[in-house]
Order: C-alpha cells, then structure tokens, then sequence
C-alpha cells in the first residue's frame, strides 16, 4: 500500500533588508594660520671711499718703466 504525498510546505518569509547607517558628517576646516610678518629691509652699508693709494702706484709704476 503506497502513503499519500505528504503537502508543501510553505515558502519562509524573505527577511527584512537592513537599513543604511547615517553619513558621517565631515569635520569642519581648520582656520588658516596667519600671515607671518615680512623683516625689514637691511639698509646698504656706505660706499668705501677710495683711497690715494691707486695715485701712488701709478707714479711708482710710471717712474720704473722710465728706467
């Protein structure tokens, strides 16, 4: 004697979908730092003044090729 089928069972309920997390929320900017001061400018030295020396020279040198 052959049993009767026994019936389906029922299909499982799909689960549920999970939710999205929140978006982070992105940090504020930094402030710039400011800007740093410019230095002062070097006053330029005084010019040297020659000195006589040049003169001597080229009377010792004008009297050596005379002789």
């Amino acid at each position: 004697m052959i049993g009767e089928e026994g019936e389906e069972g029922e299909d499982g309920e799909d689960g549920e979908d999970e939710e999205d997390g929140e978006d982070e929320e992105d940090g504020e900017d930094g402030e710039d730092g400011e800007d740093g001061e410019d230095g002062e400018d070097e006053e330029d030295g005084e010019d040297e003044e020659d000195g006589e020396d040049e003169e001597e020279e080229f009377c010792l040198q004008s009297s050596l090729k005379r002789v």
